[in-house]
């Protein structure tokens, strides 16, 4: 069961309503409170102050207009997310993408002499999108809250059935605790990634050029041996004993062989 006055659930058996402290008692609404204890449904507890009013003048003038939503400017997908306007957030998340593809293709046929286009429309998009979204947001959640309650009226005709819906499909969500984490995930694997793969290139480099140069060492201390022994330097350098190499299918095995060359 349901407050008539402010939504929130009691059980069947209350006189009074545990949130607000109203009887419970059948008291017949103007629909101008039906109206507002709809919103308040659908708004939630949080930002009701913030909210009501504008709702209110909405209401009144029949129309919406043009405002201004901090956090629809700084964190608009999450804004979106945080007020459960699902398809809105789906829609801001995939413009950049349907923009920028639009964009390349209109690139792509005008060429070289439509870039000017090209930049110019780059440049209305990311003021639009910069903009619109926070002078439009109470508006945009106005009307997203107005088709939800018009939906619940035909669907559940009882009041307090009609508001345990708007409770249930309105206020905030969680979820975009779940997307700042997968977010904050994928950022933290790409910042390692961006240091453990050049970090990891060179020390392959390094494995590389220190088994060259030991090896290559190796060689000039033998023939320093050969040519002291038999002074003067052999024609190949199975004539002198060399370490032998790892087999090729060893991971580690950097050199596949080693070749000298007499310079006339």
């Amino acid at each position: 069961m349901h407050c008539i006055h402010c939504g929130s659930a009691h059980t069947d058996s209350a006189q009074f309503c545990p949130q607000c402290g109203q009887s419970l008692a059948n008291a017949r609404l103007t629909p101008a409170e039906e109206t507002r204890q709809n919103f308040e449904a659908m708004i939630g507890p949080k930002n009701q102050h913030y909210y009501l009013p504008r709702f209110e003048d909405f209401e009144a003038n029949g129309k919406t207009s043009l405002g201004w939503h901090w956090p629809a400017f700084f964190v608009t997908f999450y804004w979106l997310l945080y007020r459960k306007m699902w398809l809105a957030a789906l829609l801001y998340f995939i413009l950049p993408y349907v923009v920028t593809t639009a964009l390349g293709l209109v690139g792509a046929v005008v060429g070289e002499q439509g870039q000017m286009l090209v930049l110019g429309g780059y440049g209305l998009y990311c003021l639009a999108i910069l903009l619109l979204p926070p002078m439009l947001a109470n508006g945009l959640y106005y009307r997203h809250c107005q088709n939800k309650i018009r939906k619940a009226e035909a669907q559940y005709p009882e009041r307090q059935r009609l508001l345990g819906y708007l409770n249930a499909k309105g206020g905030t969500s969680n979820v975009i605790l779940f997307v700042v984490l997968i977010f904050g995930l994928i950022a933290v694997i790409g910042i390692l990634a961006a240091i453990a793969i050049p970090a990891y290139h060179d020390y392959t480099q390094r494995a590389k050029m220190t088994e060259v140069y030991h090896t290559g060492q190796s060689v000039t201390q033998e023939l320093t041996l050969y040519y002291a022994e038999h002074q003067s330097l052999p024609e190949d350098l199975s004539q002198l004993t060399l370490p032998k190499l790892p087999p090729r299918s060893t991971p580690c095995n950097w050199i596949r062989s080693v070749a000298f060359w007499m310079c006339n």
